[in-house]
């Protein structure tokens, strides 16, 4: 019998290779969103390869989420993914905007690990990864929102990894490195540094193929000792110095 597997924020710009790669793992899979026509998206786009997929709708509540996981069924795998970050000076970051990303990032993460996690519990067995990014690892000017949201999941991660090994429940984290699409988000972002020297800092001279973050998520999946796990695919940028050198360099 092939797995269950739960991702959630299909509007994400990784929820579709994501999805693909656990589809081509074998796995059933339940798409979650807020907006249901997005989760149908990426859910259309799963089928068209041949994927065993169902789009869900859910909003970030106790109540809802219970909802949705009572119609997927018990997961045996549950993939968290981030929405898009505001990139803003912290000055100019408006408290509404702030409280609004950690709801959609932290606080959603929170209930899915907290609920989804309680019913892999009650059968002893289940893998939950939360997907970040890399301002989270550390201070970005002009991030402060998705620093502090993914940095607290980074520690919700560590926190239920802990509590949970004994009980048959692996938690861990994948931290994609920089795409195209977060190109685009630095280089016009309040540090502003161009994508030469983005590419510069990056050893592999390169942006992240997001076919790579799936093969690491199905590694975090399938690694039968891999718990409490922050696996960055990055191309070695976190280990090359701080991302305020760039915009010196």
């Amino acid at each position: 019998m092939s797995k269950l597997a739960i991702l959630t924020q299909a509007s994400s710009e990784l929820a579709y290779p994501l999805a693909a790669a656990l589809a081509s793992d074998g796995a059933r899979l339940g798409i979650v969103d807020t907006n249901l026509d997005a989760a149908q998206l990426v859910v259309s786009r799963l089928k068209t390869e041949g994927a065993d997929a169902t789009a869900y709708a859910a909003e970030n509540s106790t109540e809802s989420v219970q909802a949705a996981l009572n119609a997927i069924g018990r997961p045996d795998v549950v993939v968290t993914c981030p929405p898009t970050p505001p990139v803003l000076q912290s000055t100019d970051l408006s408290e509404a905007d702030f409280c609004a990303y950690l709801d959609s990032s932290l606080f959603h993460a929170y209930l899915w690990n907290q609920i989804a996690g309680q019913a892999m519990l009650e059968t002893g067995s289940g893998v939950i990864v939360n997907v970040t990014g890399l301002s989270g690892m550390g201070g970005w000017p002009g991030w402060l929102a998705s620093s502090v949201a993914w940095g607290g999941i980074h520690n919700l991660t560590h926190t239920l990894a802990v509590e949970w090994g004994k009980r048959g429940v692996r938690v861990n984290c994948l931290v994609p490195g920089v795409t195209e699409t977060t190109m685009q988000q630095i280089t016009t972002s309040p540090s502003a540094p161009n994508q030469a020297k983005v590419l510069w800092r990056i050893p592999e001279g390169k942006t992240a193929p997001v076919e790579a973050f799936g093969q690491a998520l199905l590694y975090l999946i399938n690694g039968a000792f891999l718990n409490g796990e922050i696996l960055r695919v990055d191309g070695g940028w976190d280990i090359w110095g701080t991302f305020s050198a760039v915009a010196k360099k």
